[in-house]
């Protein structure tokens, strides 16, 4: 388990992580169509105090520093099952949103939607990458050792 408030992981993303899409699922930018399905795919996924309203998703969708071109979902035939999304900020690129849906648990599609966003970071000029964790979210930090970001502590 990690012990600090708040856990900061970095990576340089030259290159960008590649990591194999799971077969039963299919990797796509967001499109307007996804709309709803994925303000209930996060709140399926978050916890209870950061649950969006479909206000919330057209803030963020609307917020400059959150370029909707960052955003991927994974699929499955019962529709999205994760999203990431990236946001810029000149070369640096980090993970500011991201669930998986319990039925991908397990699955690598946490994995593969990471590096796909990664991926879009560095075509976007993205040299580094960081996510922040919660302190207990050791699966997470899982994740993102296998995708080669190392812990710094805040």
């Amino acid at each position: 388990m990690l012990h600090a408030l708040a856990v900061t992981m970095f990576r340089d993303l030259l290159p960008a992580p590649e990591v194999p899409r799971p077969e039963r699922f299919s990797l796509r930018p967001y499109g307007e169509s996804s709309f709803s399905a994925l303000v209930a795919l996060q709140n399926r996924t978050a916890e209870e105090a950061s649950m969006w309203t479909d206000s919330d998703l057209r803030e963020r969708l609307e917020d400059p520093a959150l370029d909707p071109r960052g955003l991927f979902l994974g699929t499955d035939r019962h529709g999205p099952a994760g999203y990431c999304w990236i946001s810029m900020d000149g070369t640096e690129s980090e993970v500011v949103h991201f669930g998986i849906d319990q039925r991908a648990a397990g699955s690598g599609l946490s994995a593969s939607l990471v590096a796909r966003g990664l991926q879009w970071a560095e075509i976007q000029g993205a040299r580094t990458a960081v996510v922040r964790l919660h302190e207990d979210d050791e699966r997470a930090a899982r994740i993102f050792r296998r995708l080669g970001f190392l812990i710094t502590r805040d």
